[in-house]
């Protein structure tokens, strides 16, 4: 079975040796070592999180009811970026962690209240996130939904921020009918409720991840750095010779 990426294939390496798969594109010597050359391993990383993780949640929106599980493997993207760009771990602090994560992949976000951006983080933290590892369906606060948009947040049944599919931002009342909310389907929403659009959700992840590959490669060397101390330390270990 070859194994799927984003962009490129590669057949599994022999079953011989210790060879073992790092990446769709990377595999182990025969003696099972990988390569820790720095630039190695950020390309060995980003080929993992594009075949391994993101390419298969593209691949599951083709499926019919794909688009649940699409997002139950895309929700640990924002945590891992955090941790990433940081270059440390989010164990003990993993809501924080997902909500500046969320700013990163999202930063028209930051435009939002402080009221706004907690209840939205909490939501999608706690409905989705949480829901999907713990308990494998969506909370009550929440709901997957195809519309002509990436995300919505609704207060008591009234549409008060939105994201469009290239993440823009913006705030409102009365969203413009081609919208398509039906105000009556979320007229006994109490509270905050978010609406999630997985067809363009997932694919603006892929279009972030790309951007993060490029501004690390293209970095400074203290970027490169945090990246592989966030790196190794989602992995429990490091190799000699890498960063602390």
């Amino acid at each position: 079975m070859q194994s799927i990426a984003v962009s490129g294939t590669m057949s599994p390496p022999p079953a011989t040796g210790r060879v073992t798969a790092m990446s769709p594109r990377h595999s182990t010597d025969r003696e099972g070592t990988a390569s820790t050359n720095p630039d190695m391993t950020i390309d060995r990383a980003f080929a993992q999180f594009e075949g391994w993780h993101l390419g298969i949640a593209t691949k599951c929106l083709d499926i019919p009811h794909g688009a649940f599980g699409a997002l139950c493997i895309a929700f640990s993207y924002f945590e891992t970026v955090w941790q990433l760009t940081r270059g440390e771990s989010s164990k003990g602090r993993s809501s924080e962690a997902f909500r500046e994560g969320l700013l990163l992949v999202f930063p028209a976000l930051d435009a939002c209240s402080e009221s706004d951006l907690k209840s939205l983080s909490e939501a999608l933290y706690g409905g989705f996130r949480n829901s999907f590892f713990h308990n494998m369906i969506v909370g009550h606060s929440v709901a997957i939904a195809v519309y002509p948009w990436l995300l919505l947040m609704l207060r008591d049944g009234t549409p008060v921020l939105a994201l469009s599919n290239d993440g823009a931002m913006f705030g409102t009342s009365e969203l413009p009918d081609e919208y398509g909310v039906d105000a009556r389907r979320y007229a006994g929403t109490q509270g905050d409720f978010i609406c999630l659009n997985p067809h363009t959700f997932i694919p603006a992840l892929v279009s972030h991840l790309g951007q993060f590959r490029t501004e690390i490669e293209t970095g400074t060397d203290d970027g490169k750095d945090r990246f592989l101390r966030g790196y190794w330390g989602l992995l429990g270990a490091r190799p000699e010779g890498q960063p602390n």
